[in-house]
């Protein structure tokens, strides 16, 4: 028998479902290798019920349902399959330039780290380098300062040889006495010759001023010096005078003294002052020293007296004087006269 023909009603396929269903799978095989079994079951399913209606239409549906189910699905599948099974090298790759990229920003910092601890154990070399330099340093120092004090000890030990030897020889009351007892000897003996040193520069000095004087005014009487200023002047400004030539107004002690002064007064144009003054009742020296014998002239003194203001409390040697150790006057102390200065011998040089 003939096969019945299908009704148009069943042979017209439904043309609503195709397109959704083909956007579906669309979507769904984007996704992966699930998206597309469910889109190839629902295309299988859709087909299945086209067949339903009739053979031919079965047939024909069954034709274009099964080409795309058959031709897209495995394709889906084999897509899904292969992005699975490359996954894990992608993840791998991805991961390593994740990795690279974050290599390559810390790469300063690492860099830097890395300089830092060069140049810190550099600076601790050279530290340790220069340390162990001037320990060295220290070393030789050391060493060459115990060669210079023990040669310095072994001169000193020779030296202090030669002193005893020396002494021995010349002070035979040393030669029973220790070594060290010796050397005590020894620096007492040195002591008293540095002190005489001391003593011969002084005189020396003193020499030289004294020469000096000598060739500028000064003349030599008793062992003394005399100086016959030349300016006249008040009492106290001869006394001034004197005391910047380290000299004082002349003390007279004795008669050859009295006519040493008086040949070199007389006949001359001014008075001279002397360092005899009135205190109260009595006459004294400026020098503090005793008055032993006073050579006043005929009449002197004026003041008998008490020393005043208004009075006669100087002495001074008169120049129109004509008798023999008797030329002393008294004045007033603001009359204007010439000086005499006398220095007298240093009793450290009197022996």
């Amino acid at each position: 028998m003939a096969p019945e023909k299908p009704s148009p009603s069943q042979t017209k396929p439904p043309k609503a479902p195709a397109p959704k269903l083909e956007l579906k799978a669309k979507k769904q095989g984007a996704k992966g290798g699930g998206g597309a079994k469910k889109g190839a079951a629902s295309k299988g399913r859709a087909s299945k019920g086209s067949i339903a209606e009739g053979a031919p239409a079965k047939e024909g549906a069954a034709a274009k349902g099964r080409a795309p189910a058959k031709g897209r699905a495995p394709a889906k599948k084999r897509a899904s399959k292969g992005s699975t099974s490359e996954g894990g090298p992608a993840k791998e790759a991805a991961d390593k330039k994740v990795t690279g990229t974050a290599k390559k920003k810390n790469l300063p910092r690492i860099i830097r780290n890395r300089s830092v601890a060069f140049f810190q154990s550099a600076l601790v070399l050279h530290a340790a380098v220069i340390l162990c330099f001037l320990l060295f340093a220290a070393t030789i120092s050391a060493i060459a300062l115990y060669a210079m004090e023990r040669g310095k000890t072994n001169s000193l030990r020779a030296g202090a040889k030669k002193i005893t030897k020396f002494m021995r020889a010349h002070e035979p009351r040393l030669r029973t006495l220790l070594d060290s007892e010796v050397l005590e000897e020894t620096l007492k003996y040195a002591e008293t010759l540095a002190s005489w040193r001391t003593k011969i520069i002084e005189l020396d000095e003193a020499i030289t001023d004294i020469t000096r004087k000598i060739t500028k005014d000064w003349e030599v009487f008793g062992g003394s010096l005399f100086l016959f200023h030349m300016g006249a002047q008040t009492y106290v400004q001869a006394i001034h005078t004197c005391s910047t030539r380290d000299s004082s107004l002349a003390t007279i002690d004795t008669p050859a003294e009295e006519e040493f002064i008086e040949s070199h007064v007389k006949g001359k144009h001014v008075d001279y002052w002397i360092g005899l003054h009135k205190q109260r009742i009595d006459w004294i020296w400026l020098e503090d020293t005793p008055v032993r014998q006073m050579f006043w002239s005929p009449g002197a003194p004026i003041n008998k007296g008490l020393a005043g203001g208004d009075t006669e409390n100087c002495v001074f040697v008169d120049k129109h004087c004509t008798l023999n150790k008797q030329c002393w006057r008294d004045s007033l102390c603001t009359s204007l006269k010439r000086a005499i200065c006398r220095i007298r011998p240093n009793e450290k040089w009197m022996y």
